[in-house]
């Protein structure tokens, strides 16, 4: 499957979009998150939100 990118600052979150190649050959999924006062449910909560999203794509 091709790569999908997620980008979200401070409390916004942006919709999932798909990314029609990898961008080198490592193809390992990598997520990093930066946040502040962000509990750890908010962030599981909404990257399941966007992992169901881009199933549905």
């Amino acid at each position: 499957p091709n790569p999908v990118a997620v980008h979200g600052v401070q409390h916004l979150f942006h919709p999932p979009v798909g990314l029609p190649e990898w961008p080198d050959d490592d193809h390992r999924s990598k997520i990093v998150f930066i946040t502040r006062d962000i509990g750890r449910k908010v962030i599981e909560d909404t990257f399941m939100a966007f992992v169901t999203a881009a199933r549905r794509s």
